[in-house]
């Protein structure tokens, strides 16, 4: 296959992007991908320096590159590569990396991914033990608002033919 870039060479690098049901793919040469600045031994993401998705971050001032006391990387090497050097550098740089967690994912915890089904488990679980803390320190109020918010979380997860999800629910409830 030919560099879709140059259209003269045999192309020896593939890039793809998944977004959704889109799927965006680019052959090209290691001549046009060098040409372009792309080092090829960086660890930096790829497709976005060809399909421009990500924005360069921002420089990090001289008095704020900090340094991790381990592995001596700098947030600004951080920055530049999307990798960190060692497992100090996730303390070094926790302020960046909270922001960067934040901006990739919903929320600060990697849930993975879970089927729908097994998710309402989850929630149920949760929302049994909210409930039984609730109880234990008298919060009726709250007490009452997740006893009805586990009724309607039961109701929706019984479909003809199933069981209804059960769990260690709070005796009253």
């Amino acid at each position: 296959m030919k560099c879709e870039i140059c259209k003269n060479h045999e192309a020896t690098v593939h890039f793809k992007q998944v977004t959704g049901d889109e799927v965006r793919e680019l052959w090209v040469c290691r001549a046009c991908a060098e040409e372009r600045g792309l080092d090829m031994q960086s660890p930096v993401s790829l497709t976005d320096f060809f399909f421009g998705t990500q924005e360069a971050p921002p420089p990090v001032p001289p008095d704020k590159d900090i340094q991790c006391p381990a592995c001596k990387m700098k947030l600004s090497d951080f920055r530049k590569i999307s990798r960190l050097g060692c497992p100090a550098c996730y303390e070094a740089f926790r302020e960046e990396m909270d922001s960067v967690l934040a901006q990739l994912q919903d929320g600060d915890q990697h849930m993975g991914k879970v089927p729908v089904r097994e998710r309402v488990k989850f929630e149920i679980a949760g929302l049994e033990d909210a409930l039984a803390h609730a109880v234990k320190i008298q919060d009726f109020e709250k007490a009452a608002k997740l006893r009805d918010r586990l009724h309607e979380l039961r109701a929706k997860a019984v479909k003809p033919g199933m069981a209804a999800p059960t769990g260690g629910q709070a005796r009253g409830s």
